[in-house]
């Protein structure tokens, strides 16, 4: 005897049939779809609450050279086309040990380069110190500095390397412990301001007497501070000046 099915009530369906009843098929296909666009719907939504990544580059494996002119202090760095270029070892180091014995003056520095916005950087691979002979390069221009003005400045303490391009995020949080371990191999540290519009600006951080400060904001790093000191602009480059204790942690 066959039954006949009237209405979608009367439909009955066992998992090892062929074949599933046309309206319970047509009512799974559209739970299914229906599913579907939520779910993609919520990750949407979600994917716009994330910040996106900043423009920053490591161009890890790529030999850059730069000419300029060497400085060491507060920070190893080579002035070269009217800008600084800050220099680091590889790993979680400065440069300081890999330019000992090379003095300040013309300097041709090959390594890989980190840059985020106009800030440039360079992990140094090698160096080569007849660069006036060679490449007839100019002295280092100190420029003009601006007249320092004390101010107080809220941020976060960030390891320039990884800021600037080897991590992406560097900062925050999650890079907190990273970011210690940096500033204590003597990684140039900067202070990241934001404004209420989100622009950011790098300030270099130095000692009151304009000394490397790396290692004594480390333990702070990666977590928002005020701090109060001499804030100092020489072209495109803010330095402030401010001993260790001045910085409070919030």
């Amino acid at each position: 005897m066959t039954e006949t099915v009237t209405s979608a009530a009367d439909e009955f369906y066992i998992g090892y049939e062929g074949h599933m009843p046309c309206g319970m098929a047509r009512r799974v296909l559209s739970v299914v779809g229906l599913f579907a666009c939520g779910s993609a719907a919520v990750v949407a939504l979600w994917l716009g609450t994330q910040h996106r990544l900043a423009a920053s580059r490591f161009e890890f494996g790529t030999v850059t050279q730069v000419t300029g002119v060497l400085g060491h202090a507060p920070y190893p760095s080579v002035a070269s086309g009217g800008r600084l270029v800050w220099l680091v070892g590889p790993g979680k180091f400065g440069a300081d040990r890999m330019l000992t014995g090379t003095p300040d003056g013309p300097i041709v520095v090959a390594g890989s380069a980190i840059q985020r916005g106009n800030v440039r950087m360079l992990e140094v691979a090698g160096v080569t110190a007849d660069a006036e002979r060679r490449f007839g390069v100019p002295p280092r221009n100190a420029g003009s500095a601006s007249p320092p003005r004390t101010v107080t400045l809220r941020g976060e303490i960030v390891d320039s390397k990884c800021f600037l391009g080897v991590m992406n995020p560097g900062e925050g949080t999650v890079h907190r412990d990273c970011a210690r371990r940096c500033l204590s191999g003597g990684i140039p540290p900067m202070l990241l301001v934001r404004d209420g519009g989100g622009r950011e600006a790098l300030v270099v951080l130095v000692s009151e007497d304009g000394l490397p400060i790396a290692r004594g904001v480390a333990p702070i790093a990666g977590r928002p501070v005020t701090v109060t000191g001499r804030l100092v602009r020489n072209g495109d480059t803010w330095m402030l000046y401010a001993g260790a204790d001045a910085y409070a942690a919030r």
